[in-house]
């Protein structure tokens, strides 16, 4: 009977010791899977972090584009109402005046064609008729045409800068995406 039962206890620790073996093997299962899990948790969570910060970084330069654009669409109101008040100026000036070209007619009509000084920009003519212009209006009409010819320039530039960067290699990944 004493060996029944010494039987019995040797069965009853081989059975525990299987299973405290397997619960270790299952423990070591666990813990490989759980630090696999955070670091698969932290690579991904990096990954989030760098595509916020593109996304901030396309934001911003989108930012910068929409206001440079409108920036551009300001330049163009403003030309385009220097373009009228030069138009009254030259309603102002009689048509007579020498050195003055043809009022460009048409929206067609180009800035430069509109603003180019006159052969003979000095308002002191030995013409009669240029003596009959106050020179205020001569001065002030050099003025727009000056400052209209500036304007077109600047705006050429600021088209030729939007272009550029609408070309850049980084807009172009940005827009296949």
């Amino acid at each position: 009977e004493l060996r029944l039962e010494k039987d019995r206890l040797h069965k009853a620790s081989l059975r525990l010791q299987a299973r405290a073996q397997e619960v270790e093997h299952m423990s070591k299962v666990a813990s490989k899977k759980y630090e696999e899990g955070e670091q698969a948790l932290q690579e991904a969570q990096q990954m989030q972090n760098e595509q916020q910060g593109r996304l901030q970084v396309v934001q911003r330069q989108q930012e910068w584009l929409r206001q440079q654009e409108q920036r551009v669409h300001q330049e163009h109101l403003s030309l385009a109402q220097q373009r009228l008040q030069l138009d009254r100026v030259r309603q102002e000036v009689p048509a007579s005046l020498p050195g003055l070209p043809p009022r460009v007619q048409g929206p067609a009509a180009s800035s430069r064609d509109a603003v180019q000084a006159p052969a003979s920009s000095s308002p002191q003519c030995s013409q009669p008729a240029a003596a009959q212009v106050p020179t205020h209006l001569l001065a002030k009409l050099l003025l727009l045409k000056h400052t209209a010819e500036e304007d077109h320039d600047f705006l050429e530039n600021e088209q030729f800068f939007l272009e550029t960067l609408k070309k850049a290699p980084y807009n172009m990944a940005y827009h296949s995406a």
